[in-house]
């Protein structure tokens, strides 16, 4: 993406983005975007991921996160699911929580031995999961996007081993 990419319909009409030569757009890429999102971005992105020949990455699946106004707001997997629906096509890989590939990767890098190790998230569907995809103990925190509501009303492989109000509460009882 570029200066361009800020325009409206004419500037993509005008620089004829989808007739990108070869090679000048190897893979797609897309994730949250928090400045300068517009809808000459999303589209170029569709259109580029159309190409089944391209790769489309997607950097995370989180659906929201606790922006920290009071509210949760759209988050990476919004602006995946944008692209991935005018496309026509899922990505070919998410490579963020709750991918089992960067899991295990993470367990290898670091030599961590995954029963001793604790997941710490406030998502039921990435963080938790995250953890659990390779054995570990998860906890979810319940001052980000997801309730106990949540944790009890989803799948097994998305539900915390243990369960507490903040990070606060963590080291209150562990430190």
């Amino acid at each position: 993406s570029g200066p361009a990419d800020t325009g409206g319909m004419q500037a993509l009409v005008d620089e004829r983005f989808a007739d990108a030569p070869p090679g000048e757009v190897d893979a797609v890429v897309v994730g949250l975007q928090m400045e300068r999102l517009c809808y000459a971005r999303l589209a170029k992105a569709s259109a580029y991921a159309r190409d089944r020949s391209r790769p489309f990455i997607a950097t995370n699946l989180d659906e929201n996160w606790p922006a920290g106004v009071g509210v949760v707001l759209p988050a990476g997997g919004a602006c995946v699911r944008f692209v991935a629906y005018a496309a026509e096509r899922a990505p070919d890989v998410n490579v963020g929580k709750p991918s089992r590939e960067l899991a295990r990767l993470l367990v290898r890098l670091y030599a961590l031995d995954p029963r001793r190790t604790l997941m710490v998230g406030d998502r039921c569907n990435t963080d938790v999961a995250f953890g659990r995809s390779v054995g570990m103990r998860t906890l979810l925190v319940l001052s980000g996007c997801h309730t106990l509501a949540d944790a009890l009303n989803g799948p097994a492989e998305c539900f915390p081993d243990f369960v507490l109000p903040s990070l606060d509460d963590l080291a209150a009882h562990h430190c």
